[in-house]
């Protein structure tokens, strides 16, 4: 069987990936930095509120799935060097 994905669009290897590459990489890295620590710190703080509640046994491995990429994220944001 043959997966058909869109193609992808060329992009420079020094160019951003996503929006928050990009304003990591500017000006104001440290605002967009603390933001997105920000956002990630609430999502894991709803993550722990909804398995504090009780979940389905199927459903609490994709929840630990995010708390674990919360933390591989918050780990990335925090020894990301801003770049010259």
């Amino acid at each position: 069987m043959k997966l058909l994905l869109p193609d992808a669009h060329p992009v420079a290897p020094d160019e951003p990936l996503s929006e928050l590459e990009a304003q990591l990489r500017g000006p104001h890295a440290d605002v967009a930095r603390a933001d997105a620590l920000a956002r990630i710190a609430a999502l894991e703080q709803r993550m722990r509120a909804v398995l504090a509640d009780g979940v389905l046994p199927a459903d609490y491995p994709a929840l630990m799935a995010v708390l674990d990429a919360c933390q591989a994220a918050r780990e990335v944001l925090t020894m990301a060097v801003r770049a010259p």
